[in-house]
């Protein structure tokens, strides 16, 4: 699972909802985007949370490990 920065190389601010270059993502359409990608990013301030990516504008946020989430492997 990638870490956050990684996540965050392939959001693309140009685009908005999926702010992601749809012709090398061309699988976001329609999966969910809004609710966000796990990251293996801990988030500090609490151990029930990681770090993810919302795809349809591109932030991220810490989210509740609880919840369900997708997951976008990367590659170097």
């Amino acid at each position: 699972v990638p870490t956050i920065e990684e996540l965050q190389y392939s959001v693309d601010y140009e685009h908005y909802m999926p702010s992601i270059d749809t012709t090398y993502f061309s699988d976001l359409q329609n999966t969910g985007i809004e609710l966000g990608f796990w990251s293996s990013s801990p988030y500090a301030d609490g151990s029930d949370s990681a770090w993810t990516i919302i795809f349809d504008d591109g932030y991220s946020n810490a989210t509740f490990k609880r919840n369900q989430r997708s997951v976008r492997l990367v590659r170097n």
